[in-house]
């Protein structure tokens, strides 16, 4: 890489004729962009290649980029003339220019022809450190096109390790569980999404979701802040009315298994208060009788309203144990059926939603959708005056 070994001392000068504070800012770290070398190659490349990096470095809103056009610029002709009679290639050199601007980084590349294909090259200095941060480099381009249109990805590579070691983060808000969350380009979690670490810089957020239109943003993190971004997915019609079928069904089958729950306990509790505890009362007395003796046997029949042998006291007893049982397994089956009901509606009631939950979004369609079985009201005649040079009088134009 060949620079002006005299352009370090220029930009002093300059530099010490700027305002203070021109060359820098407080949030935002220098960044310098020399001309790229032309090895081989048409100069105007080159300088349109240096273009398109300095143009991609600045769209990440990271660093104030300064370009060598830009520098030029401060540079009188004849003086800039003189400074190109005498180049450097060392590191020192760039060095020099670098602090002689302000910059804490240096971005410096080149362009290289050979053997029918192009190289583009591109190395990032770190004058605080005095040492190269990283080297990008991109062979075998097919032609001057396809070295112009490689230059931004190889010039952002290049200062990808400055924005990874200054991170911030991103906090997503959103509405809908299950939408899958991917920043550039790579598939990072779903929703709810956690707050999220990433590089300095631009960053693409896009969130998906089956059934909704996909929300996609450029989000700019900046270094040690947090940076908040509400989603709000809208569903598809065809998706509204999907979930409206389907939740209608899980409501209906909520309510219809609810009442059967509560049927089944009412069924449960009136079986056993007002058949079995009563029969229970009528047997039992006959059921200890029966062990005992002849007169427990009568006392209890007579008790339980029976006259006769101790036989017909038998058989009535009998009846009674028969009845008993079958009202307690009529009051055990309702009360499973209670248990049964009250699984499956909580089952429909955590399961259904909200079937009119994604209306809103339909009826902003229907407002926002153009009423075109109307006739257009016709517009009435317009009648505008207005003066004429030389005299008072008016011209009338009418609009239909």
């Amino acid at each position: 890489m060949r620079f002006p070994k005299s352009l370090a001392s220029s930009l002093v000068a300059v530099a010490a004729c700027l305002p203070a504070g021109a060359w820098a800012q407080a949030s935002r770290p220098q960044l310098a962009v020399l001309d790229f070398e032309a090895r081989k190659v048409d100069p105007l490349l080159a300088q349109s290649i240096t273009e398109a990096a300095a143009g991609a470095l600045r769209e990440l809103r990271v660093f104030k980029v300064v370009s060598q056009a830009e520098i030029r610029q401060m540079l009188a002709v004849e003086r800039e003339k003189a400074l190109l009679t005498s180049t450097c290639d060392d590191t020192n050199c760039i060095g020099q220019i670098g602090n002689a601007i302000g910059a804490r980084y240096v971005v410096v590349g080149s362009v290289d022809a050979a053997a029918g294909a192009m190289t583009l090259r591109v190395r990032l200095f770190d004058m605080k450190k005095a040492e190269v941060q990283s080297d990008e480099m991109r062979p075998n381009l097919a032609n001057s096109k396809a070295a112009l249109e490689a230059a931004p990805s190889v010039a952002l590579a290049a200062v990808r390790p400055i924005l990874d070691k200054e991170q911030g983060f991103l906090d997503l808000l959103c509405r809908e569980i299950g939408a899958s969350v991917k920043i550039d380009g790579r598939l990072v979690g779903v929703t709810p999404f956690p707050m999220q670490k990433l590089g300095w810089g631009p960053h693409r957020v896009v969130v998906e979701k089956e059934g909704f239109i996909a929300w996609a943003k450029d989000v700019q993190v900046e270094r040690n802040q947090a940076v908040a971004e509400t989603v709000a997915l809208i569903p598809s019609p065809e998706f509204i009315d999907s979930y409206r079928s389907r939740n209608n069904g899980y409501r209906a089958g909520a309510w219809v298994t609810t009442v059967l729950a509560i049927a089944g306990v009412g069924a449960a509790l009136g079986v056993q208060y007002a058949v079995v505890e009563p029969t229970y009362e009528k047997f039992s007395p006959l059921q200890k009788a029966f062990g005992s003796s002849q007169n427990d046997i009568t006392d209890a029949c007579k008790t339980a309203g029976q006259t006769g042998d101790s036989q017909s006291c038998y058989d009535y007893a009998e009846r009674l144990g028969r009845d008993g049982d079958m009202a307690q397994w009529i009051a055990r089956g309702a009360g499973g059926l209670a248990i049964v009901s009250a699984g499956l509606a909580a089952y429909f009631w955590l399961a259904g939603d909200d079937p009119g939950k994604y209306d809103t979004y339909r009826s902003m369609g229907e407002q926002t959708k153009p009423a075109s079985d109307q006739p257009v009201p016709a517009q009435p005649p317009k009648v505008t005056f207005g003066p004429i040079p030389g005299g008072a009088m008016g011209t009338l134009s009418f609009q239909f």
